[in-house]
């Protein structure tokens, strides 16, 4: 028995606990990267039709986002009673809840949690692509109101309060390149 891990029932208990909650991680980031995916093909698309149907269930996934913050902390109190004695303050991570099963246990949950790991980084690169194309956009919409208005872009005008705004809003090409 390796000394590092918990054992008997509470190891059960745990490798339970840890299969649920990553089943629940897994069920939400592959809705959010569904709906991410489907923004992508929406600026292809160009048209709000496409944009509508792109953010429908958004708003489910954004409640199931906001539950899995509460699952979170739940998960991390019970994983931490279950490997501490007695009551903690500190939570443990998933990682460390992992670490601390048993090894038939552990390799029966890396696989599934290997997927979630690299769902996570999928919708990270999918947020990333997101945030761009809505960037060059919202450059592009600036560089309108600019030349409706006669406005040079330095002028501060859509600053708050009249200041210049922050370089946050430069064009992405003067920030970047």
């Amino acid at each position: 028995m390796e000394s590092d891990t918990i054992t008997g029932k509470s190891d059960e208990r745990l490798a339970q606990l840890c299969a649920e909650h990553l089943e629940h991680e897994e069920t939400l980031l592959a809705a959010a990267s569904r709906i991410a995916r489907a923004i992508l093909a929406a600026f292809k698309a160009r048209g709000p039709e496409s944009f509508r149907a792109a953010l429908q269930g958004q708003a489910e996934v954004a409640a199931a986002a906001v539950k899995m913050n509460a699952r979170r902390r739940r998960f991390h109190e019970e994983a931490a009673r279950l490997t501490r004695t007695g009551a903690s303050d500190q939570p443990i991570s998933l990682t460390d809840a992992l670490a601390a099963l048993g090894a038939s246990h552990r390799a029966r949950l890396e696989p599934v949690a290997t997927r979630v790991r690299h769902l996570a980084q999928e919708l990270a690169d999918l947020n990333y692509r997101v945030s761009v194309h809505i960037r060059v956009h919202l450059n592009a919409y600036r560089s309108i109101l600019n030349d409706l208005t006669g406005t040079s872009p330095s002028s501060g005008r859509y600053g708050p309060a009249g200041t210049a705004e922050s370089a946050d809003y430069r064009p992405l090409l003067l920030l970047h390149g």
